[in-house]
């Protein structure tokens, strides 16, 4: 019924319009009749000063532009945001208030970035009444698009500009990428090497819903396989650590991982990323031990070293073990090396004679690097002592002034065994009276002559040298008696003295008794 009476008022409109019509041929077929009002200078379609609300009276009412995925009314001008690849309408709608007589043909044009990018067909709009187009533009590049929309009116060929509206579509799109500095992972650790992974907002939109997940873990076990990041803004960086490790399986060297970053821009469509990082398996890396069961030795001295090689822990059998002795000071080798194998434990043992001067050394135990594990090292230091020795002085209990007497003395080691061919120093009352040289019996000796009577103090000293260490005699105190008769010493003069008295006395015994006898013989003689 409706449709009926729009078909009705249609018609009754065609007829009225038709009907004026003839009326203003009439009037202007009058001679001498002038018309102003008819006499309008005509507009091209490049006329852009009349804007806002038509000369004419038709202008637009809304400029609906699609924004995200809704649409805003843009008809006072602003900036509608979409997403790349995504099409952007501009529904148009205008408005004939007063242009024509009973209406107009009205059309519109479009502008994109200063260019005109289409024209729509022509439609006939009564007054009062309302008509619409809708623009339709795909394929824009990311970026900011200046927009203009035109409406013209046809007045039998001549063209009106009667409004414009301008606007700004910004079309963005994130995109995101993944760099993980490569890492050195050990085969076989179990302990996890940290890898941290960055993701980037390259793109000219903030990257939402951000999720980072291992594709392809190479063989090594990597976790957690996935992790989200939240929202990144536009040229903003996000970091996460993923933990890696690599089992006695993995194959060394280079090996490239996986991953997958997923996201969503502001609308919510949903964006993939393939990205990879590289890591690189090294061998099983390997700790050694090193231990001495003296810290400090005497040249000559056993001294027995320990290493003990593990892997994550654990011992690793079966491999060579190279100790050696080094100087503290040169850092170089002294004397031959050690090779030990490590038994089931890891551990290996070396048993070293420190044939070596006395002083400062460190052992160092090494494990060189195989086709599986990796070197590693231990060192720990020792001191070397000099061998203690003992000097025993022997002398006379009294010595002759001007008399030269023997002194010596005996050195030998901390084990009794003489020391051969080294100098020993005589002291008297700490000056030295001479040096000796010590034969096979490790014995030295020394003639002295004292040159004054007295007391003295007598003592041996041996200074050290080679591998022995220095040592002293006991001090003795030694009595120097002053020359006698014949230049004896005081006892010997005192015996002398002794054996004349008793053999003067023998002979005067002898004698007063043989005198004695004669008187006897005498007298008897006398008697007869």
């Amino acid at each position: 019924m409706r449709g009926l009476d729009a078909r009705r008022a249609r018609s009754t409109g065609k007829f009225v319009g038709i009907f004026a019509l003839v009326v203003v041929l009439l009037l202007l077929a009058v001679p001498g009749r002038s018309y102003p009002a008819f006499q309008i200078q005509a507009q091209t379609e490049t006329t852009t000063s009349n804007t806002g609300q038509g000369s004419g009276g038709a202008y637009f009412t809304s400029v609906m532009v699609t924004n995200g995925l809704g649409s805003s009314n843009l008809l006072s001008g602003g900036q509608s945001k979409v997403a790349g690849g995504q099409t952007v309408d501009s529904d148009l709608t205008y408005y004939n208030s007063n242009v024509g007589f009973f209406g107009a043909d009205l059309y519109t044009v479009i502008y994109v970035d200063g260019t005109m990018s289409g024209t729509s067909s022509e439609s006939y709009v009564w007054k009062g009444d309302s008509d619409s187009f809708t623009w339709t533009k795909s394929s824009l590049p990311l970026g900011t698009h200046n927009f203009e929309v035109q409406l013209w009116w046809d007045d039998s060929g001549t063209k009106y500009l009667e409004d414009s509206a301008t606007y700004s579509v910004l079309v963005v799109q994130p995109s995101v990428s993944l760099t993980a500095l490569p890492v050195n992972v050990p085969r076989g650790t179990l302990t996890p090497t940290d890898w941290t992974v960055t993701v980037s907002d390259i793109g000219s939109d903030n990257a939402s819903n951000v999720v980072v997940s291992v594709t392809n873990a190479a063989g090594m076990t990597i976790l957690p396989q996935s992790q989200t990041l939240g929202d990144i803004a536009s040229t903003a960086s996000k970091s996460t650590v993923f933990s890696i490790t690599a089992p006695e399986s993995a194959s060394l060297g280079q090996q490239s991982i996986g991953f997958k970053v997923q996201y969503t821009d502001f609308e919510g469509n949903p964006y993939q990323t393939d990205e990879s990082g590289s890591v690189y398996v090294t061998k099983t890396s390997t700790s050694l031990a090193l231990s001495v069961n003296e810290s400090t030795a005497t040249v000559g001295d056993m001294v027995t070293l320990q290493a003990t090689l593990t892997s994550n822990g654990v011992g690793v059998q079966g491999q060579t073990i190279n100790f050696t002795l080094l100087s503290n000071a040169t850092a170089s080798l002294v004397g031959h090396p050690e090779l030990a194998t490590t038994d089931s434990s890891g551990k290996a043992l070396a048993i070293f004679t420190v044939s070596v001067s006395p002083g400062a050394y460190f052992f160092q135990a090494a494990f060189l690097e195989t086709s599986s594990y990796s070197p590693s090292a231990a060192s720990v230091y020792e001191i070397v002592t000099a061998i203690p020795t003992k000097l025993t002085l022997s002398k006379p209990s009294t010595l002759t002034q001007g008399s030269g007497s023997t002194l010596s003395a005996t050195l030998v080691d901390s084990k009794g065994n003489p020391i051969q061919g080294v100098s020993v120093q005589f002291l008297v009352n700490g000056t030295s009276a001479g040096t000796g040289t010590t034969d096979a019996t490790g014995k030295a000796s020394l003639s002295y002559t004292p040159n004054k009577s007295g007391t003295v103090q007598v003592q041996a000293a041996f200074q050290g040298g080679g591998n022995y260490g220095k040592s002293t005699s006991i001090v003795s105190a030694v009595k120097i008696a002053t020359p006698g008769i014949l230049g004896l010493g005081t006892t010997d003069t005192i015996v002398l003295i002794v054996v004349i008295i008793i053999v003067v006395g023998a002979v005067l015994f002898a004698v007063l008794r043989r005198g004695r006898k004669s008187v006897a013989s005498s007298a008897s003689a006398t008697k007869s």
